[in-house]
Formats: C-alpha cells, structure tokens, sequence
C-alpha cells in the first residue's frame, strides 16, 4: 500500500517524513496507552504549540533587534 492511499496527496511531505509521523503516534499511543485517534491529535497539537512557540520567539529577537539597532542612533 502507497503512503498517497493512506494520506491522499501530500506534496509537502516525503514517504519518509510522513512513515515518521506515523511512528512517533505510534510509539505515543503505546507509551501513554492512548488509542491511535487521540495520540494522532496530541501529536498534531504538539506540532502545532512547537511552531506558535518558534513563531514567538522569532518576533521576540525580531522585537528586541529593532530595539537596540534603534537605541544605537
């Protein structure tokens, strides 16, 4: 069976990306005795705070560059 019959299309990730995905819910569902739907959302919503986490960070250094190049006029 193709990752695409699982998945449908999904140009963004690679064969090996998305089996990896696969494995982490899997090793989260058995590790925190989960059933595969909810280690598939906790897994998703951890990637998700991940990114809004990185995005924050990125507008703290962006914030605080502007910050001090502008108090060094």
């Amino acid at each position: 069976m193709k990752i695409e019959d699982l998945f449908g299309e999904i140009p963004e990730k690679t064969d090996a990306e998305i089996l990896y995905i696969i494995s982490k819910i899997q090793e989260i569902s058995e590790e925190y005795n989960m059933n595969i739907d909810n280690a598939f959302e906790f897994y998703f919503n951890l990637e998700w705070q991940k990114k809004e986490i990185e995005k924050s960070v990125k507008e703290s250094h962006e914030g605080w560059n502007r910050v001090l190049h502008g108090s060094s006029r």
